[in-house]
């Protein structure tokens, strides 16, 4: 699997990737993060790596959908980087979720609100957490 980017209007760098819906996602997940990002700053690419294998690695542990297999998009602006992991689930509630993980997990959403500038998440049709990272 390979992703590359594309211009689309506005000047914007986009890429998009189905990852599969194994245990190989995650690091798939962060390895395309760092190679189609290897012009940034290499603190920039760890941290947007990071974020890429928690948001997938909650997919696969969480999402009950028939196909969980997560799509991991990149978009790049002059001004920011927005990552975004979608699957076909029905979503969650990130108001409702532990205030610290434990050493079998639940740190996903704790290393995106540490990180990312700003996040959210959309449920339409599936759901995608979707971050921003300013540059």
């Amino acid at each position: 699997m390979s992703a590359t980017f594309a211009n689309t209007p506005g000047n914007l760098a986009h890429a998009e990737l189905r990852l599969p819906p194994d245990a190989s996602a995650p690091a798939l997940a962060r390895h395309t993060v760092q190679d189609l990002l290897g012009s940034l700053p290499d603190p920039l690419r760890a941290r947007l790596s990071l974020v890429a294998s928690e948001l997938v690695t909650n997919v696969l542990r969480h999402c009950v959908a028939p196909d969980p297999a997560p799509t991991l998009s990149l978009a790049l602006s002059p001004d920011r980087i927005q990552l975004t992991v979608a699957d076909a689930g029905d979503g969650f509630d990130h108001r409702d979720r532990p205030s610290a993980g434990d050493s079998t997990g639940g740190w996903g959403l704790i290393v995106l609100d540490a990180i990312a500038d700003r996040w959210w998440v959309e449920r339409d049709g599936g759901t995608r957490v979707i971050c921003e990272i300013d540059r």
